[in-house]
């Protein structure tokens, strides 16, 4: 079961990382706020330090480790985020595994280890999602990095498009053949 536990984990990583090397340099920039919220790389950054931070709070190994931090509001680059998420996934995977010798239980994290990596998961499920939806308006440059994201071809406001409409009739006909 241990082993499940840091699989989803690094699981989740594998796919931020995707999504990190699908977005092209100026995407990094993208935002949709008006008054100064985070761009691309500042969520990303951001999903980073809440990781870090509950690795160093849950694990004494973590805290000794001298991890990469962003300063707030640092716009950091493909290879920073990079580096600093290869950090933060080893940091979390020490905390559960710390916490998985001590019976599940995390020092400051009274729900245990596995409410702790569901909660990291959603977190950074969550901001993907945020992301995705920035560079998918209009106002962003971003045809080459969603093609990327998506794994469909350079024209993709209308390959998507396309492939949308499959999902939902593949969907659809899904459901009508578990109905009967």
């Amino acid at each position: 079961m241990l082993e499940q536990l840091v699989e989803s984990w690094q699981i989740n990583h594998r796919v931020t990382l995707k999504l990190l090397d699908a977005l092209a340099d100026d995407a990094l920039q993208a935002t949709l706020s008006t008054r100064g919220g985070r761009n691309v790389a500042r969520q990303l950054a951001h999903v980073h330090e809440v990781s870090l931070m509950l690795a160093e709070l849950r694990s004494k190994t973590n805290r000794n480790a001298k991890l990469p931090h962003f300063a707030k509001g640092e716009s950091p680059t493909k290879k920073q985020l990079r580096a600093a998420f290869e950090a933060s996934v080893h940091g979390i995977e020490t905390s559960i595994r710390e916490g998985w010798a001590n019976d599940g239980k995390l020092p400051g994290f009274k729900r245990g280890v596995v409410p702790m990596v569901g909660y990291l998961i959603a977190h950074q499920s969550h901001h993907r999602g945020s992301i995705l939806l920035t560079l998918k308006q209009p106002a962003t440059s971003l045809a080459t990095s969603w093609a990327g994201v998506c794994g469909i071809g350079i024209n993709c406001s209308s390959r998507f498009r396309d492939w949308q409409d499959h999902l939902t009739a593949a969907a659809a006909k899904k459901i009508a053949e578990d109905a009967e």
